[in-house]
């Protein structure tokens, strides 16, 4: 019961004002639009006639696979994170039949390569190459930055660490967890304070970057 009203809330939740939105954009809209270079609102929108089904069933990042004939493909996110929030239950239900946390680390450290490793051969295989500089950039994002395999390992990553944190809080206690623990020290500080968050979206841009000239 309560898996099917996670999926079901899941898929269903943001529908509604979806469509809303879509149906404004590409029948609305254009009603009230005028001036010389209103011909170009045709073309944002050009992708949506005969696909609009695409956006509402949330498979746009996905098909078609060209970045001009998706249907309003800025909204890529979306779909994206209903795909990948599909894993969720099967991650939690995983870790919660293995009682040893070293087997569960090891076990998911392991699903965490192999997202990656899938990840570069999908890339590899096809000459996307690893950023953005080296395909065009309508082709980067339709054929790369779109699917979820490409952001699979940092959304399973983040899942495995809230998992960790929550049994490490359960296991020690609250306050004993916040007062002796390393870790959990650490990642309160960055919880609360923005200077460590920007630290490390800097550190990111820096491995974005170095990957570039790379």
């Amino acid at each position: 019961m309560y898996l099917s009203k996670y999926y079901f809330r899941k898929i269903f939740r943001y529908m509604p004002l979806n469509i809303v939105a879509l149906f404004t954009v590409t029948n609305v809209l254009p009603i009230y639009g005028s001036g010389p270079i209103w011909n170009f609102y045709d073309k944002l929108v050009a992708g949506c006639k005969g696909n609009t089904w695409t956006n509402i069933l949330w498979i746009n990042n996905l098909y078609p696979s060209e970045y001009d004939d998706k249907c309003l493909p800025w909204t890529w996110f979306i779909p994206c994170y209903v795909q990948l929030s599909l894993i969720v239950p099967p991650t939690i239900y995983i870790y919660k039949k293995i009682d040893n946390s070293l087997y569960s680390g090891i076990l998911f450290l392991c699903i965490c390569l192999v997202s990656v490793l899938s990840n570069f051969i999908y890339n590899y295989s096809n000459e996307y190459g690893a950023t953005i500089a080296m395909v065009s950039q309508d082709e980067y994002f339709s054929k790369v930055f779109m699917n979820p395999l490409f952001h699979l390992s940092s959304f399973f990553f983040g899942i495995v660490m809230s998992l960790v944190y929550i049994r490490f809080r359960r296991e020690r206690g609250h306050v004993s967890a916040l007062r002796n623990s390393f870790p959990s020290r650490l990642i309160e500080m960055i919880r609360h304070n923005q200077g460590p968050r920007y630290f490390l979206y800097l550190m990111g841009i820096l491995c974005i970057f170095g990957s570039v000239i790379w």
